[in-house]
């Protein structure tokens, strides 16, 4: 096993544990089979290439190679619960069985994924939008529904869902930071094009470094400085918007403020003893408390409104599914293969399904000056994720050369 929670995960996308974790063969005991084993309850949770036919592996903190045949039963082979694992894993399990595939190709494939599947967020919202519904009831609808799909999440993965005292107010913090985070981006789209939204949005790893730096006292390098310098350079050039007409400077308030509010749940996952819960575990309680804001912005669900056609019900699951759960899976998956930094970068391409949907469903213009905003922007980003490697690389190629 890992260090942390990322190099204990198996097959079907849980965190192995010791005492409940086994390896099975899953065209023999299905994932999510409780197996007695010597009076033990295991957990068919992760396979292997050794496991086949009627072998199973029990996961320990502290391997030791031993062999024994012993008489198991399966207590619960649940097909349905073994349908939903195989749909939670069938990626996952597709890309480790090819050999021709590395960790870095895997882990770029789920980082695009994740990057691609969170910029569908104005695919699915608008349409709500264009039916009337408020802000307000969208996102109660997608955070409804994603809290009941990570809550499936977790009961697959059997992971548990007791929390301890002192998680509690820190996820509740970041619970209402993340809420109003999307609050504010949901409603920028009444006041822009969706692209440009997200566009602006993803300057919040400029703000993370800027907290950084000022609050735990990491050091701003000058190549940070420079990328801030040209992502104001580009939020300006989009703040022109199409011809001399201005983007509304109430839209661009909205979005950096969602902006920052992002950057300050993300510093307050990682410098709080929430970094140590499982991901789907994390962001199901974010979620989950993050739903008071529109139960009261709502006045109680009194002023909920209804979701008016099938079609309409569709982009309402999609939007809780796809941007949710889909990319928050396969963000885990990708910085278990990869590692936070490229798969940061991979986020790139969040703005640019944003603007590519917005453009070619919702007939949203590209002129040359947002174009350039949005590169500059994009540039200005990925220049502070990679800036340490790129300032070390410049510095041993002027070593070579003056020798």
């Amino acid at each position: 096993p890992g260090e942390d929670v990322y190099g204990r995960l198996t097959s079907t996308g849980a965190i192995a544990e010791e005492g409940r974790t086994i390896a099975v063969d899953p065209s023999i005991i299905p994932y999510g089979s409780i197996v007695l084993v010597n009076g033990n309850e295991y957990v068919a949770q992760d396979c292997g290439g050794a496991i086949k036919g009627k072998k199973i592996d029990i996961f320990v903190d502290n391997p030791k190679m031993q062999k024994y045949t012993v008489e198991i039963y399966i207590k619960r082979d649940n097909r349905l619960n073994a349908c939903l694992s195989l749909v939670n894993c069938v990626l996952l399990h597709a890309i480790k069985k090819s050999k021709t595939m590395t960790n870095k190709t895997k882990g770029f494939i789920y980082g695009a994924i994740a990057a691609a599947s969170y910029g569908m967020n104005p695919l699915f919202a608008l349409p709500l939008y264009a039916a009337g519904m408020s802000v307000d009831t969208v996102l109660f609808y997608r955070y409804f529904f994603a809290t009941i799909v990570l809550g499936i999440l977790m009961k697959m993965q059997h992971q548990s869902f007791a929390l301890h005292k002192a998680d509690v107010l820190p996820l509740v913090i970041m619970g209402l930071l993340f809420s109003f985070s999307s609050l504010l981006l949901f409603m920028s789209y009444n006041y822009m094009d969706a692209g440009i939204a997200s566009t602006i949005l993803f300057v919040y790893p400029v703000m993370v470094a800027v907290i950084m730096g000022i609050f735990f006292k990491e050091k701003i390098s000058a190549i940070t400085v420079f990328s801030i310098l040209l992502a104001l350079s580009g939020i300006a050039l989009l703040y022109q918007g199409d011809g001399n007409k201005p983007l509304s400077t109430l839209g661009i308030i909205f979005v950096l403020l969602s902006s920052l509010s992002y950057a300050i749940y993300i510093v307050g996952v990682n410098r709080s003893t929430l970094k140590n819960l499982p991901t789907t575990k994390l962001t199901f309680y974010a979620i989950l408390f993050g739903l008071s804001v529109y139960i009261v912005r709502l006045n109680f669900c009194t002023e909920l409104q209804v979701i008016p056609s099938a079609w309409l019900w569709a982009d309402v699951l999609s939007l809780a599914i796809l941007p949710t759960a889909v990319s928050l899976v396969c963000t885990a998956l990708a910085i278990h293969y990869i590692g936070s930094t490229p798969t940061a970068i991979l986020g790139a391409l969040e703005p640019v399904t944003a603007l590519f949907f917005g453009v070619l469903l919702f007939h949203e213009k590209l002129t040359p000056r947002l174009m350039v905003g949005i590169l500059m922007i994009i540039t200005a980003v990925t220049l502070i994720i990679i800036g340490k490697s790129l300032i070390k690389k410049m510095s041993v190629l002027l070593q070579i050369s003056k020798k």
